[in-house]
């Protein structure tokens, strides 16, 4: 156990290069973090629990890089997870909890694979500023902002994730934000399942979008969308499936920019 409530003005572990390693180690009260890594530092952490702190719980600087296996970072007063612009992250089997911003937030490179992120005070997962993540399962839940938040050039791979009972839309897309979802079920959210903003686009493929308080799908004019087997159902304003396209006549519901195939409802 290493306590950081004696000296509030650090983070727990300040890595600042080579190789560092940590296995079954607890990590309370944190100063300004719980770990930052720095660049020219490769860590790899399992097992690793970091709790209450005061920023926040892992920081991967510009040329660092992270591996996170069965981790749990628990009510960060910032978000769980920062990935800066030239970084690398690599995160499995881990739990976020509570953060007190985004569970992840990605401006670098992150492959996110089985990671729940609980109660996130903003988005469960933000993606933008050119960063990129590959996920594969997991869920993000209970957030108080949207599921999954991509904007200003980010791109990612989101495979088989479940978005479920957030406070605003199950997925965010905005200004120059391009997800790709396969396999992803968003459901329960309190607004629409996806929302695109002008300028984004998004590829939804074999999607289940049910159950969301809003629209499955609300596409603002200028915005993108393909889908390929998506299925809409148990969404408000059912008809077009639920997807709601301002750019479109009512007489021509899909706009020229987005394409519909197998959608079902």
């Amino acid at each position: 156990l290493v306590d950081g409530a004696q000296a509030p003005e650090m983070a727990c572990m300040e890595l600042g290069g080579g190789a560092v390693a940590a296995r079954g180690v607890t990590l309370s009260n944190c100063g300004t973090g719980g770990v930052f890594v720095g660049a020219g530092t490769g860590a790899s952490f399992e097992n690793v629990i970091i709790e209450a702190p005061s920023g926040p719980g892992i920081r991967v600087l510009e040329g660092g890089s992270a591996r996170i296996d069965q981790g749990q970072i628990v009510a960060s007063a910032a978000s769980g997870i920062i990935v800066r612009a030239g970084a690398e992250m690599a995160l499995k089997d881990t739990m976020i909890e509570q953060p007190g911003q985004a569970g992840v937030l990605v401006l670098g490179t992150a492959t996110i694979d089985n990671v729940t992120i609980r109660r996130s005070s903003t988005s469960g997962l933000e993606i933008r500023d050119g960063g990129t993540a590959t996920v594969t399962g997991g869920s993000i839940v209970d957030g108080r902002g949207a599921g999954l938040f991509v904007l200003r050039g980010g791109t990612g791979e989101i495979t088989g994730l479940t978005i479920h009972r957030n406070r605003f839309s199950g997925v965010i897309v905005g200004d120059g934000g391009e997800p790709s979802l396969e396999n992803v079920v968003i459901t329960e959210n309190a607004e629409h399942g996806v929302y695109l903003l002008p300028g984004s686009s998004g590829n939804l493929i074999n999607t289940l979008i049910t159950g969301n308080t809003g629209h499955a799908v609300s596409s603002a004019d200028g915005a993108g969308t393909q889908f390929q087997g998506a299925t809409a159902s148990g969404n408000r304003e059912p008809q077009y499936l639920g997807i709601e396209l301002s750019n479109a006549d009512p007489a021509e519901p899909l706009a020229s920019s987005t394409e519909l195939e197998a959608v079902s409802q």
